[in-house]
């Protein structure tokens, strides 16, 4: 008996690491890794460029390009893109909760995804993977097929991050 109650406590004292958030967008997925999980062919991924950044600044939108990575198609959804959103669990859900009271219809959540995930606008998925740590996947524009897409995109982050 006592030797099963030193196995039983050594075993629960035994953690499954976790992998390291990325940092860098492009290193969620590769370009194939997106291209299986979506079915279209993806002719190259990498940050924006300066050309991109500049108008958003003058929209007063935050730019960062370090925190994107483009993956660009010719398909009908033309870029999709994988950001990083640098925010706890806790900023996901009140973000999500402003979406939802101040675009209602617009957005609706995703069961079955992570700890929590929503499209917005059918272009955008965001997921929370764990308190530590989201993605934001979008496509650049609305298919019927979007947030099928995306939720595709979405298992393969979350089977790559397991």
């Amino acid at each position: 008996m006592l030797v099963f109650a030193l196995v039983l406590a050594a075993t629960a004292s035994v953690q499954v690491p976790q992998k390291a958030r990325p940092v860098d967008p492009c290193s969620v997925l590769t370009a194939a890794q997106v291209a299986a999980a979506a079915g279209i062919e993806v002719i190259r991924a990498g940050k924006p460029d300066s050309s991109e950044i500049i108008p958003a600044q003058g929209e007063n939108q935050k730019a960062r390009p370090g925190n994107l990575c483009v993956y660009e198609t010719r398909s009908e959804f033309g870029e999709i893109i994988i950001g990083l959103p640098d925010q706890d669990a806790a900023h996901f859900r009140r973000d999500r909760d402003v979406y939802f009271a101040t675009f209602p219809g617009s957005a609706h959540p995703i069961s079955n995804l992570g700890q929590d995930a929503w499209i917005s606008a059918g272009v955008m998925l965001r997921l929370l993977i764990r308190d530590d740590f989201q993605v934001s996947l979008s496509t650049q524009y609305y298919q019927k097929t979007s947030q099928d897409l995306l939720i595709r995109i979405a298992k393969a982050v979350l089977l790559k991050m397991q």
